[in-house]
């Protein structure tokens, strides 16, 4: 019953997306060409600046997550960082559990 029920919904979804682009790509076609063209541009323009936000804003927050840090104490810094490492450690325990367990990794490993 599983198998069946994810085969219908990766179909389903495939189908509602190519829907989805169809309906997108006609409803876009409706408009006229010079404002198609305008659209797209402005699309890119503003794709380009939010990247460029997304950007500048990680990197101050970066900046001051790393001043927060190093005006900590030096074992306050080490304990944390060791408790990083132990998250870090028992993620990767768990992700090799879910590889060595999942029958589609198992089968690509082993040929």
């Amino acid at each position: 019953m599983k198998p069946d029920a994810e085969k219908f919904l990766n179909e389903f979804t495939w189908k509602l997306k190519r829907f989805m682009e169809q309906t997108q790509e006609e409803l876009f076609n409706m408009i006229p060409k010079t404002e198609r063209e305008n659209t797209k541009k402005a699309i890119g323009y503003l794709s380009m600046y939010m990247s460029g936000a997304f950007s500048a804003a990680q990197k101050k927050v970066t900046n001051v997550s790393n001043k927060s840090f190093d005006a900590l104490p030096d074992n306050i810094k080490t304990k944390l960082l060791d408790i990083g490492n132990d998250i870090d450690d028992f993620l990767k325990r768990i992700r090799g559990f879910n590889d060595f367990n999942d029958p589609k990794t198992s089968q690509k490993t082993s040929k």
